[in-house]
């Protein structure tokens, strides 16, 4: 038998009393003393389950601000960059639009068809830089919900 078994048979058999009391009594205080065992065991076993729950939690929050801060930087570094190239191309389109306006004597259409050469050049940085790595993340976007929704 078991060593809890076997100290409360001793111990109990060192009373007296009635047989079938200290059989009763036996089965009774083994079977408390195993019950409280497991409930305390099972509440560490939960109580650990929990801790490392929110460690992991933690963990994954201080990821998330750290990627987080790692985009604003990056996004930053971006938004100088491409405001720094678009004011100095737009000063040199400026000089260059003047100059051909003297070539040409302010003739309208030269100037008209520079500031639309100008706009679509912009519009292809804008689309190549932005418009399209938006619509694929829309588009991982709506795959994943649809995804869950199944």
């Amino acid at each position: 038998m078991s060593i809890l078994h076997d100290t409360l048979a001793k111990y109990i058999e060192s009373k007296d009393g009635d047989p079938e009391v200290k059989a009763w009594a036996l089965k009774t205080l083994e079977k408390e003393i195993i019950d409280e065992i497991v409930n305390q065991k099972a509440n560490e076993i939960t109580q650990a389950l929990k801790d490392k729950k929110q460690e992991m939690l933690k963990a994954e929050r201080q990821a998330e601000i750290a990627r987080k801060i790692k985009e604003a930087g990056r996004a930053f570094w971006a938004v100088v960059v491409l405001g720094l190239t678009v004011g100095l191309l737009g000063n040199q389109l400026t000089e260059m639009i003047t100059r051909v306006k003297e070539f040409f004597n302010s003739f309208w259409g030269v100037t008209l068809l520079c500031i639309a050469g100008f706009g679509f050049v912009v519009y292809m940085i804008f689309k190549h830089e932005y418009l399209g790595p938006a619509g694929e993340m829309i588009e991982k976007f709506v795959k994943e919900s649809m995804k869950n929704d199944e």
